[in-house]
């Protein structure tokens, strides 16, 4: 049975599951990273859909939430550095290039 699965980042997919999925097990699936965001240039997407959806958000904040979902290991190496954009947004540019560089 193929399930539609809608990950966090807005991206469509389908799975394969051998049963009806529970909203559980759905929402497991969801927030797993997609293989399109597993890229920078994904991520800077994914980013910018989380924005979209959640435009109570900084620019800072939703770029550090995505990277969080997708790349946690560089989120912590980031996390309460000068590159750390969430609470300050005019660290966006360091920042991107700190994870373009670490991807």
């Amino acid at each position: 049975m193929k399930v539609l699965i809608i990950a966090h980042c807005g991206h469509r997919r389908w799975i394969d599951s051998p049963v009806p999925m529970n909203g559980e097990q759905r929402n497991l699936e969801k927030n797993k990273p997609c293989p399109e965001c597993l890229t920078f240039a994904g991520f800077v997407r994914a980013a910018h859909v989380m924005n979209v959806i959640y435009p109570e958000w900084r620019k800072g904040q939703a770029l550090f939430n995505t990277l969080y979902e997708i790349r946690p290991d560089l989120a912590n190496e980031v996390q309460g550095t000068y590159f750390d954009p969430f609470r300050v947004d005019d660290r966006i540019g360091p920042f991107l290039t700190f994870v373009m560089v670490r991807w």
